[in-house]
């Protein structure tokens, strides 16, 4: 029996006997060698206070591989929007923005800090406003 290259999957020849081993062998490493896809939206929680942070876990069920998040709309009722940025990505052990999007065991971490009045950068949890995220694993 031959076998691919790639992922080491049995190729069959027509001597062959196909046995119940490797058929499940071959169909255990196609599934590990899958990509988990999440994708979704959020709530922010964040809540406008001085020095304040709001943190939400985002639950996937899988460690992320990378996470791109942005949000639906940009709030241009606040004098800041310009400032604002309503979007980021993360990936596997780094973080964006010391901290306010990270990649965990289950899914992904976001962060809103509030410094004073000032909402930081990037803004992705704040109150009110939705978010979309694609997670790949």
């Amino acid at each position: 029996m031959d076998y691919t290259q790639n992922l080491h999957l049995p190729q069959w020849e027509e001597t062959d006997r196909i046995m119940m081993d490797d058929f499940n062998d071959a169909m255990a490493a196609i599934d590990a060698a899958m990509p988990r896809i999440a994708y979704g939206s959020y709530s922010g929680n964040g809540v406008a206070a001085t020095d304040e942070i709001s943190i939400q876990d985002i639950a996937l069920g899988f460690a992320p591989k990378a996470v791109l998040v942005w949000a639906d709309r940009y709030d241009r009722s606040s004098e800041l929007y310009l400032q604002d940025v309503y979007c980021g990505m993360a990936v596997s052990g780094s973080t964006l923005a010391n901290g306010r999007l990270s990649v965990t065991q289950t899914g992904f971490q976001v962060k809103q800090i509030y410094d004073g009045n000032t909402l930081t950068v990037p803004t992705l949890n704040k109150g009110n406003t939705t978010y979309f995220y694609l997670a790949i694993g």
